[in-house]
């Protein structure tokens, strides 16, 4: 029996694979990582599979979408694999429905994924205590079910007198193909000399039927049989595919923005076959063809984007080019425009000093928020809410100045436009609970859905504004989310903030992406700041050499730097890689925007140059400096070593290098502090709320709920990732922050 069971077809099927087929063994065990937990875990990425969410909802529907995806999955592995190994197999010709039968024997891999992945989804829905599990997991069985009987009813079908008259009309065609039968006549040829021993197969329902090797066929009945099936694997390709570009030209449709794991198993499912497709067309020769293809693909694109790139800032003109040049950046680094910068942002300095009373100091308040995601910006908006609820508006009234990184400008901008709508309508409440719900809704899915349905290949959809045109690429979508996420409130250009900034009804707020060119700040605000391009000063006989930063309204005045939409500055703010790409800006040579948070992720720098430009103003008008610090991330975290692998080592520099990056910026944060101290007449504080990570990772905390889940460094929260920010502010530490900042406004 066990012999039987060795030399059993769909044992036999799994040792070729782990011989042969490492291509797509790859792909089952990237997906395999990743609904384990072991790859990009820190991004969110399991999640997505774990607690796939459609229609902002996590139900029945949407893990039923995620099983359909995987019926697709696994079709198309057991697809590619027949086109590619059937012919070894002859015993196949004399089984009546072959490919069902191959199906059924091939599903080792797929069977083994599918209960990894129910696993670890059930798992982790009762570890976080989530409802109705056992109906997700309907949802999920359902989908991959309906699926399968789909497909298999097809090709039941297709064994009907129609379709066999239309494989017949194949067979015709493909026989007039020299090329293609000289390729199958050598399969067959090879499969004669090198057979696969194989003694029984799986028989529905359960049980190990024994091969007979009595019968009879000719080359010719088998050559039928593979042309038939060659002709169901184009048709499912063909929908496959034709199903992904549907999607790609309705992907700003809601309804079609399907969960990212179903997306993403489409796309791969079409990849495979298509690799499989090369496979058996070019065999030896396959590799190669692969690389040829992606040459030709890649200086395809490379061409168009030098016409036009792809990755653009929306409101600008690109029909115009912007001289980038050293010499340019130095004559818009000049005296005059310092002065009169100078001067002007002195008057809104004075502007938000008459909101006080003449004979009282108000302390100034700076806020920095940090960089990380959808992490970040509820985190900031937390933080903001709760200060208002305890002080009132005195908070962000007395604020100059906000500054930071990624989505922890997002949430600071959504509060500051809050502010400014509750002046115009006393109605609003800026500490209602629904805008924190609205900035913790889900942007990576259809992120993640656009990228994977139209980035990766059909770059031909277009937007418009005004008389300007854009690529529609998934940076639209993520803004687009964004803006409608937030109620449209958000849905401005840059220079909408100019005037409510100089009245002084908002704090300024300074946008600073990192330039890839030269590793300079593009200092993005409605009001001309150059004084932040070199802080220092101008000495009247010689310019500065070293400029620090680029003011982006008048390097980019004549590509209509005002109409900048306001969400596509907080987008170059945060441009996470692979996700959100860099911006390319219309300048000659192009310039590459990345996020803030390679320079400075947590915001002080800008707050402190500010600082030192203005000091001698601010120390005689203010009673004291608040740098009002929100970090998505611990700051002092407890020291641990990891045990590393060969693998780690190999691949150690460069995670120690970026895994320190915010380290290294938070010594030369402190280092700028304490050197404002010496320069600053007046007095400094530093007050910070910390989203503590290490406390959620500890088993019991009396301050923080155990359901409460760390949060990951995504644009995709869960519902206990969500809790665990919300409860955070409750915490020991932000509740000594809390009266810190009470004595100090006291003061």
């Amino acid at each position: 029996m066990l012999h039987l069971l060795f030399y059993s077809f769909p044992i036999q099927l799994l040792i070729y694979h782990l011989k042969k087929s490492q291509v797509l063994l790859l792909l089952w065990a990237m997906l395999t990582a990743i609904v384990m937990g072991y790859f990009g875990k820190d991004l969110g990425i399991p999640y997505l599979f774990l607690d796939a969410e459609y229609l902002g909802k996590v139900d029945f529907f949407s893990f039923f979408l995620v099983g359909a995806g995987l019926g697709i999955l696994s079709m198309s592995f057991h697809i590619t694999c027949y086109i590619l190994i059937g012919h070894r197999f002859g015993f196949l010709a004399s089984l009546r429905r072959p490919f069902t039968k191959f199906c059924v024997n091939n599903s080792l891999i797929p069977l083994l994924f599918t209960l990894i992945y129910l696993y670890n989804f059930i798992k982790y829905q009762y570890d976080y205590g989530y409802g109705e599990v056992w109906f997700k997991v309907a949802g999920l069985v359902s989908g991959l079910v309906g699926m399968l009987l789909v497909f298999f009813t097809y090709f039941r079908y297709t064994n009907k007198d129609i379709f066999k008259h239309l494989a017949e009309n194949v067979d015709k065609r493909l026989r007039r193909n020299k090329v293609n039968r000289f390729f199958l006549m050598q399969r067959l040829a090879y499969t004669q000399t090198h057979r696969i021993t194989v003694k029984s197969y799986f028989q529905l329902p359960f049980y190990l039927k024994k091969i007979r090797y009595n019968y009879s066929y000719n080359k010719e009945d088998l050559l039928k049989i593979f042309d038939q099936n060659q002709l169901n694997a184009l048709v499912i390709q063909a929908v496959s595919f034709a199903f992904l570009v549907v999607l790609g030209i309705f992907r700003d449709v809601e309804y079609m923005q399907i969960p990212v794991a179903a997306s993403s198993m489409i796309l791969i499912s079409v990849l495979m076959m298509l690799v499989g497709a090369i496979s058996y067309w070019f065999r030896g020769w396959s590799g190669f063809v692969i690389i040829l293809i992606l040459i030709i693909l890649n200086t395809s694109l490379l061409r168009v984007g030098k016409e036009k790139p792809y990755n653009q800032a929306f409101g600008l003109d690109y029909r115009k080019k912007a001289d980038y040049s050293l010499k340019r950046i130095k004559d818009l680094a000049n005296e005059e425009n310092y002065l009169a910068d100078f001067k002007a942002t002195t008057q809104i300095l004075e502007n938000w000093r008459a909101k006080f009373p003449a004979s009282q100091k108000p302390k100034m308040i700076f806020i920095c928020s940090s960089g990380g995601g959808q992490r970040a910006s509820v985190w900031t908006l937390r933080c903001l809410q709760a200060l208002d609820s305890a002080f009132g508006e005195k908070v962000i009234n007395q604020t100059m100045l906000m500054t930071g990184a990624s989505g922890g400008m997002i949430g600071a901008a959504y509060f500051r436009e809050l502010y400014l709508q509750k002046q115009q309508n006393q109605a609003i409440n800026i500490s209602n609970r629904k805008y924190l719900d609205n900035i913790a809704k889900d942007r990576l899915n259809p992120l993640i859905f656009a990228l994977l349905t139209g980035d990766l290949g059909f770059r031909f959809q277009q937007v418009s504004y005004g008389d300007k045109s854009y690529f529609k690429d998934r940076s639209y979508f993520f803004e687009r989310k964004i803006i409608t996420d937030t109620e449209n409130i958000l849905d401005k250009r840059l220079i909408d903030y100019q005037l409510p900034e100089a009245q002084a009804k908002i704090p300024m707020m300074i946008i600073s992406p990192c330039i890839i060119n030269d590793g300079r700040k593009l200092l993005i605000s409605p009001q001309n700041i150059s004084y932040l391009t070199s802080v220092g000063g101008f000495d009247k006989k010689e310019l500065p050499t070293n400029i620090k930063g680029i003011e982006f309204r008048r390097f980019f005045e004549k590509q209509d730097a005002d109409s900048l939409h306001f969400v596509t500055a907080l987008r170059m703010n945060a441009t996470f890689p692979y996700i959100t790409p860099n911006v390319l800006l219309p300048s000659s040579p192009l310039m590459e925007i990345m996020d803030a948070g390679l320079i400075d992720n947590f915001g002080i720098d800008n707050a402190v140059r500010f600082l030192y430009v203005f000091r001698e103003w601010i120390s005689a008008n203010t009673s004291g400096v608040i740098f009002l610090s929100i970090r998505d991330t611990q700051k002092e975290i407890s020291p641990k070593h990891q045990e590393r692998t060969f693998l780690n080592y190999l691949f150690s520099p460069l995670q120690d290098v970026l895994g320190n990056l915010t380290r290294i910026q938070n010594v030369r944060n402190e280092i700028d502090l304490e050197y404002a101290t010496t320069w600053f007449e007046g007095k400094l504080s530093l007050v910070e709320f910390q989203y503590l990570e290490e406390l959620l990772a500890q088993p019991t905390n009396a301050d923080l709920p155990p359901s409460a889940q760390p949060a990951s460094l995504s644009w995709r929260l869960t519902a206990k990732e969500k809790e665990g920010i919300n409860q955070m502010i409750h915490c020991k530490y932000n509740k000594a922050s809390m009266e810190k900042l009470k004595k100090l406004l006291e003061q």
